[in-house]
């Protein structure tokens, strides 16, 4: 099974828990929202308040920015522990 949709099921069911909601409406969700939990939970609430994109906040700023390199660090540091994580739980199920 392909590791992405792995991530997918695992995230419709960790959404289900939280609200009650149908799995394709889960599926249409986690992809609008790139899998941003929250923000799917926010919605399915009608909760319409703009939420600042984090990215935005620091696209703005200068390249030369220590606050931008630390959160471009951060953002590597993150997606290279859910690798691990996912490797790890794969290797747990076999």
């Amino acid at each position: 099974m392909d590791s992405k949709k792995e991530i997918l099921e695992e995230q419709i069911k960790e959404l289900k828990k939280q609200i009650d909601i149908s799995d394709n409406n889960a599926k249409q969700l986690i992809k609008k929202h790139n899998g941003d939990l929250v923000k799917c939970i926010l919605e399915s609430y009608n909760f319409n308040e703009n939420i600042v994109n984090v990215d935005d906040k620091y696209n703005n700023l200068e390249n030369n920015n220590p606050a931008k390199k630390f959160y471009k660090l951060r953002k590597i540091m993150d997606e290279k522990d859910q690798i691990f994580t996912n490797i790890i739980e794969k290797s747990k199920k076999n």
